[in-house]
């Protein structure tokens, strides 16, 4: 019933029935999660999480759980510290499913730990499946000096997307190191990214030529 309200519109009446619902079935993952997602979708992140983390004993044992936890933390430039906490435990239940150890890695780029996030991509190294969590490895390779691997030439236009939306969230955090040491590898993507190589020379090129739009 509460999912049909949400459907219709009918947020207040909609919320009072998750409500109800998770009353009578305080144990039950699926209206835990349900009931988190329809307020995350309403833009009520916060009380979101404190929904999931109010049922931890319950969800602990639930991947959706967890990840739905941190997808909702990650999206809000304000709980970048809960991301990284929510993801560090959700790994200890889930250490082995790569859903979980990208989402601790986005968590550690978004909290500038670059190292951390190095080390973790090397102790559980595992293939990308989505165009941010490529990105996501080649930057991490990046910062860290490293070389970064070839990718599937089809998807090039895709990853550079990716690349340059990752790029500007690093501007948005004010990640100026991180973003320092990708300009300056920047060449590695010529070859492996050449959408994504075109775009960021000429925006560093820009720069260049216009100081003083540096800080903007």
């Amino acid at each position: 019933m509460a999912k049909i309200h949400a459907r219709r519109k009918n947020l207040r009446v909609a919320n009072d029935c998750f409500g109800l619902a998770l009353e009578k079935s305080p144990d039950n993952i699926n209206i835990i999660i349900d009931y988190a997602r329809f307020l995350n979708e309403i833009d009520h992140s916060l009380e979101a999480l404190q929904i999931l983390h109010r049922y931890i004993k319950v969800g602990s044992s639930e991947i959706k759980y967890w990840t739905l936890g941190a997808e909702i933390a990650l999206a809000q430039t304000g709980m970048r510290e809960f991301a990284l906490d929510w993801t560090s435990e959700a790994i200890k239940f889930f250490g082995s499913e790569m859903e979980v150890l990208f989402l601790h890695i986005e968590a550690l780029i978004v909290n500038q730990k670059w190292e951390e996030a190095l080390k973790f991509k090397t102790d559980y190294a595992g293939d990308p499946v989505t165009a941010r969590h490529a990105v996501q490895w080649m930057m991490i390779d990046m910062v860290g000096g490293q070389r970064i691997s070839p990718v599937d030439a089809a998807r090039e236009k895709e990853l550079s997307l990716a690349f340059i939306k990752m790029y500007r969230q690093l501007i948005e955090l004010k990640d100026g190191g991180a973003i320092h040491k990708i300009n300056d590898a920047s060449t590695q993507l010529e070859k492996r990214l050449p959408t994504a190589y075109k775009l960021l020379s000429d925006a560093i090129q820009s720069t260049v030529q216009n100081p003083a739009s540096k800080g903007t």
